[in-house]
């Protein structure tokens, strides 16, 4: 693994340990009702997961799965809209986020290209992984 990829690993892992800290602390400050918003119980609720959802990220990247960067989007994307359904989106407290879901944005295919490896090649007399133009469909 080259030292790029693990550079990029280190801060998907250090955001999402940084994540969870964050959304712990907020919970041990006021429990669940510390996300108590003027937002819908979706909104609320997914603030909440995020103290289980970070962490698997994070675990997920720490033992290099390609389902760690997916996750990572998927998160960080949620998160994103989340917060600004809360904070509307103009709000100054959205650049770090945003940031980061565009660091996401940048890096994550070749991030998942490099974690999933290189595909494997057919085995000889293996049907091809793309059909040969038949549809399977008749004409008419």
């Amino acid at each position: 693994m080259t030292r790029g990829v693990r550079a990029v690993l280190a801060v998907y892992i250090g955001v999402f340990v940084w994540g969870t800290l964050v959304h712990l602390v907020d919970l041990t400050g006021g429990g669940h009702s510390s996300y108590a918003l003027d937002a819908p119980a979706v909104v609320r609720a997914f603030f909440v997961a995020l103290v289980v959802l970070d962490p698997l990220v994070a675990v997920l990247l720490w033992r290099r799965r390609p389902a760690g960067v997916v996750a990572a989007g998927l998160v960080m994307g949620a998160d994103l809209a989340a917060n600004s359904w809360v904070l509307g989106p103009d709000a100054a407290a959205l650049w770090a986020p945003g940031l980061f879901c565009a660091f996401i944005a940048v890096t994550a295919v070749p991030l998942y290209q490099r974690l999933a490896g290189p595909v494997p090649a057919a085995a000889p007399g293996a049907p091809p992984a793309v059909p040969s133009g038949r549809s399977g469909r008749r004409a008419g």
